[in-house]
């Protein structure tokens, strides 16, 4: 499969909600696998369509304020996880709040951050990002 990506995702597990957009369905709850600026990989049970609108809700570590955001399914495909079948989904964003995005960003900034080992000099996109966050 051609890789897609436009950013750079970084591998989170966050428990989730989520909730079928069109038909207004109680929340289910659901993981994340990974996570970027665009999109979100999450394991569900339930099988949607491309194009299915979700909104999601999730909570950064540390962090009291959810962020909300209304999202597409792209697509899904089954695996096995810790012995169950589940369907591994991508969700592009459509909807977030600038403030919900902010944090999003800083946290996979500091996530991309600590995984390189370079948690006490910022260099290059790092440094980038982390100074206008700051602002």
């Amino acid at each position: 499969m051609q890789e897609r990506r436009r950013y750079a995702r970084v591998n989170s597990s966050l428990p989730l909600k989520y909730t079928i957009m069109a038909k207004g369905i109680v929340e289910s709850k659901a993981v994340t696998e990974n996570i970027s600026a665009c999109g979100i990989l999450v394991d569900l049970k339930d099988k949607f369509n491309t194009g299915t609108r979700l909104l999601l809700e999730f909570n950064l570590p540390n962090d009291p304020s959810p962020i909300l955001i209304s999202g597409s399914v792209i697509w899904q495909e089954e695996k096995t996880h810790e012995g169950q079948k589940v369907l591994a989904t991508g969700v592009e964003y459509q909807k977030i709040a600038a403030y919900d995005m902010e944090r999003l960003n800083k946290y996979i900034c500091e996530h991309m951050e600590h995984e390189s080992g370079n948690t006490t000099r910022k260099t290059g996109l790092m440094a980038f990002f982390s100074k206008l966050l700051k602002k």
